[in-house]
């Protein structure tokens, strides 16, 4: 579809983006190519997480892309078949990998043969954005003699017949080596971009989500092992420690501390919000921290409504008036977790914004990474985790069950057969303690753990959720 909203105004672009594209995506592919930016901003949520680009702006004639693809992996199925076609396919990456990066660049360094375009490629000043260790790291790849008597060589009919099916394979190996660096160099420029070329392309409507101390802002993913899931049986909601799933992950992102209760009973004030990258797309639904024009900062779901987002609370218990946030000068980042520990007390706010969410750099990474998962499945623990979502834990269990704030989840190992092991709500008696199960929708009776009962009980306290993750 080429431009198909350009007769239309931005009420019937939203609704037909919304109403019709969006639901017959599930069915079909569609392509669709527009030069309406304010279409791509009120509409690119209707659109797959990641299936939405921005072409980089071209201060001079070239290609906007020449991104070598498979070609590579064509090689290693040639090599097998017809190993006299890879020298000239290997010649070829490596013209497209340069051309590639060529689109970043702050001046055009491509010229007609490669061996004049690897010099160029080098020379490029200091304040060029390709002037990285990466560049020094590809570099190395191309002016190996293994690569350059192969493509160099396998170029010309004269001096082709001197390359032999080994000389092939070492240049091949190389160059998968120089792809894994271009590969990391080219999401970096790429991640760069998106934020340089929303601010050129729509330089009135976005607002940058600003503000985030460094010690809050996650530079690098965090893995952490999935020991176990947690599966709903018929009588309770029961935990399998099945030994190491596998291992999660998440991206790289920041965390705000929450300081109020709308987005209880997922967070509670002094828990911490984890948000992804600014760059990451919100779908409808999405929980969302807000920065909004008037200063107010929100924890809600998001919702986009025209030139505005509707943010929206989820406590239940205590409804709140959504809002709507113009596009224009709002920011809002997706909420990928909660961590409740460590606790923090928020600081006090005046003026008539809303706070829900305070920047505090008092945030430390290892208060992630010290833990472990388990896997959800099904919905016994709605609204706090869902499925496929996890749920994070201790490494190591407690004996002590009073060290479970009362109230508050933990994985108990009860050693009783009848009660198994279960992830409950905690709650302690004198003598004994109450465990209760956290779907409010679907209660079932309370275990009782009695005082002989709790003396072999393990308890592993919960210390967050994860909406998203990378397995």
């Amino acid at each position: 579809m080429d431009d198909p909203v350009l007769s239309l105004d931005d009420g019937h672009r939203e609704r037909w983006s919304r109403e019709i594209l969006r639901p017959s995506m599930k069915h079909i592919q569609f392509i669709v190519a527009t030069h309406q930016e304010q279409f791509l901003l009120n509409c690119r949520n209707d659109f797959l997480a990641g299936n939405v680009y921005e072409l980089n702006e071209r201060p001079w004639m070239r290609p906007v892309s020449w991104k070598p693809g498979t070609r590579l992996k064509r090689v290693e199925e040639d090599l097998e078949s017809s190993p006299s076609n890879t020298p000239n396919q290997m010649r070829m990456y490596c013209e497209e990998l340069l051309a590639t990066l060529e689109t970043y660049a702050h001046k055009p360094f491509v010229c007609q043969q490669l061996f004049s375009s690897i010099p160029a490629y080098a020379a490029l000043p200091a304040t060029d954005p390709l002037a990285t260790e990466k560049r020094t790291e590809i570099l190395a790849v191309l002016n190996d003699n293994r690569v350059t008597s192969v493509v160099n060589a396998g170029s010309h009919h004269g001096t082709q017949a001197n390359v032999t099916i080994a000389m092939c394979r070492d240049c091949h190996a190389e160059l998968l080596k120089a792809n894994r660096h271009f590969q990391t160099e080219l999401a970096r420029l790429e991640k760069e971009h998106s934020h340089s070329r929303r601010k050129i392309i729509i330089s009135t409507t976005v607002v940058a989500f600003a503000g985030l101390p460094r010690e809050a802002t996650r530079n690098d993913p965090i893995e952490l092992c999935v020991i176990g899931r947690a599966a709903a049986r018929e009588e309770s909601w029961v935990v399998d420690d099945t030994g190491e799933l596998g291992v999660t992950s998440i991206a790289s992102g920041g965390a705000v501390l929450v300081t109020s209760d709308v987005l209880n009973p997922v967070a509670r004030p002094g828990q911490w919000a984890l948000l992804a990258d600014e760059d990451v797309a919100c779908n409808a639904g999405d929980l969302v921290a807000a920065r909004c024009a008037d200063g107010s900062h929100l924890l809600r779901r998001v919702w986009s409504d025209g030139d505005s987002w509707t943010l929206q609370s989820v406590n239940s218990v205590r409804p709140i008036i959504s809002v709507a946030a113009p596009k224009v000068n709002s920011a809002i980042r997706k909420v990928v977790g909660v961590l409740y520990e460590e606790h923090r007390t928020p600081g006090s706010s005046t003026g008539p914004a809303t706070i829900e969410w305070q920047p505090r750099g008092d945030f430390r990474e290892d208060w992630i990474s010290k833990l472990v998962c388990v896997r959800v499945e099904g919905g016994s623990l709605d609204p706090i985790a869902r499925a496929g979502q996890h749920v994070l834990i201790d490494k190591e269990p407690t004996t002590d069950h009073r060290k479970v704030t009362n109230g508050d989840l933990a994985v108990v190992d009860t050693k009783v057969d009848s009660i198994g092991r279960v992830i409950k709500r905690v709650y302690h008696r004198e003598s004994h303690c109450i465990l209760i199960r956290p779907n409010p929708v679907d209660p079932h009776p309370p275990e009782i753990l009695d005082e002989a009962q709790l003396a072999s009980a393990e308890f592993f306290v919960v210390r967050g959720v994860l909406f998203e993750s990378n397995d």
